[in-house]
Parts: C-alpha cells; sequence; structure tokens
C-alpha cells in the first residue's frame, strides 16, 4: 500500500492530504518556497514537523511529493 496525495489548494499555498488507506496520515504544505510536511496529532492542532525545506528555485511538486512520502513513512515505521 503507498502514500495517496489528495491536493487540498493549487497555489499560495499549494498544499496536500496524505493518506495510507482511508487513514490521515499526513499534511504537506508549499507556500513562497517553504515547504513542510507534518503529521497529525490527537487533533489537527498538534501536528508533529517531519521534514521541513527551503528553496528559492521555485516548487516542484514532484521533488515535494517524493520527500513528503519518504518523511511520512519513516514516522509510520517508527510507531509500529
Amino acid at each position: 500500500m503507498d502514500i495517496r496525495f489528495v491536493q487540498t489548494c493549487g497555489c499560495c499555498p499549494e498544499q496536500y492530504d496524505a493518506y495510507l488507506g482511508d487513514k490521515y496520515v499526513g499534511y504537506v504544505r508549499e507556500r513562497g518556497g517553504s515547504f513542510t510536511v507534518e503529521y497529525p496529532g490527537k487533533d489537527d492542532c498538534e501536528r508533529e514537523l517531519l521534514f521541513s525545506a527551503y528553496s528559492d528555485e521555485g516548487f516542484s511538486s514532484q521533488w515535494m511529493l517524493k520527500k513528503a512520502r519518504r518523511a511520512i513513512w519513516k514516522k509510520i515505521i517508527s510507531i509500529l
């Protein structure tokens, strides 16, 4: 089973919710060159930052989603 990304906003910020099957496992956001990947806590206000980066070369969704997938998988494996 792979992590599936559902885009929730297309620009300013570009953001995705991540799912493993039907389970919500992450939030990914890029705005103004700042890219973050977060893992959900008990409620939406308690997200854990898994990865962040800044790029002044612009946004690349393939790069973002690859990094996001890797960070979320590392978190899932660590709590099993």
